[in-house]
């Protein structure tokens, strides 16, 4: 009975090594929580920590926080916010060549006439003036706008470019040789000509096509001819049935045409068209016997007469 009492008053080991346990382990766990704050802390100061902090001033700056409270400012417009920029100063580019005027300075009067006056300080470049090939007779576009700069030069009318001369073959342009690149003239109908339709001879779509034709017939022959009466013969003292056989015959004829078509060129159809072609005819009869080149002996021997023709 004693034995027992002794070992029930006698302190369990197992409890005093459980307690301990116990304690060990709450200590580990906020030396754990310890640790993990002092490097969350080292962590923000090593990006969110200002150069000029010191090391002790560091803990409380990572706390501070300046409150700002957002705000949006409302600023009325003006019309000062809707001015035109300035102009570039235009005074001062070089070369000269480059400054220009903005805008034309045509005179008021006539705009169809050039300044007098240059449009830039300086004087316009501009190339010689050549004349367009074959025979383009006058030019019915007027300009509508003057040189303004020395890059670009205007040209209204596209048809009438000119063309330097260029000796092709090196022999002096021989009126004999077939010869390209030539000046025509009003009657060349082998190289460019206005009236056959190479250039527009009204605006820019208007072309004129002309053709002519002559056709001569000259004859020289002896027919059978009856002589006239003895009163009205034309050769008196003749008293054989035929009279002169002699007969001289010329006739001329005209063919013309005028085709005048207005459209683009050979691009296309012709958006209208007038055609002409009169016909003109001549003649001349030359006999020795009366009454031949009329029934009316009074008329003589010889006879001329025209006529013509419309389609």
């Amino acid at each position: 009975m004693s034995r027992r009492i002794k070992n029930a008053e006698r302190p369990s080991r197992g409890i005093g090594l459980r307690a301990f346990g116990v304690r060990r382990a709450g200590f580990v766990r906020w030396l754990c929580i310890a640790l993990s704050l002092l490097s969350i802390v080292a962590w923000r100061s090593s990006f969110a920590a200002p150069p000029d902090l010191e090391s002790d001033e560091l803990l409380p700056a990572l706390f501070e926080r300046d409150d700002v409270e957002p705000y949006i400012q409302l600023v009325e417009a003006t019309d000062a916010d809707d001015s035109v920029p300035p102009p570039p100063d235009t005074e001062n580019i070089q070369p000269p060549v480059l400054r220009r005027p903005l805008t034309p300075n045509f005179p008021e009067t006539d705009p169809l006439l050039l300044p007098e006056m240059p449009l830039e300080p300086s004087t316009l470049f501009a190339y010689p003036v050549d004349a367009p090939l074959g025979f383009t007779g006058q030019s019915s576009v007027l300009p509508s706008e003057g040189q303004e700069s020395s890059h670009f030069v205007p040209m209204e009318d596209r048809w009438r470019a000119g063309f330097p001369a260029w000796d092709r073959y090196g022999k002096g342009h021989p009126p004999v040789d077939d010869y390209p690149y030539l000046q025509g003239s009003l009657i060349d109908p082998y190289n460019q000509n206005v009236l056959k339709g190479d250039y527009p001879i009204i605006g820019q779509h208007t072309f004129l096509t002309f053709t002519g034709t002559s056709l001569s017939i000259l004859e020289a022959r002896q027919v059978p001819t009856p002589t006239t009466p003895f009163e009205s013969t034309g050769s008196p003292d003749q008293n054989e049935f035929f009279g002169d056989p002699n007969q001289f015959l010329y006739v001329q004829n005209f063919f013309l045409s005028f085709d005048l078509v207005h459209g683009n060129g050979a691009f296309k159809p012709a958006d209208w068209r007038i055609k002409l072609t009169p016909v003109l005819n001549m003649n001349y009869l030359d006999v020795n016997e009366l009454g031949i080149v009329n029934p009316n002996v009074n008329k003589g021997t010889t006879r001329f007469r025209g006529d013509g023709a419309l389609e």
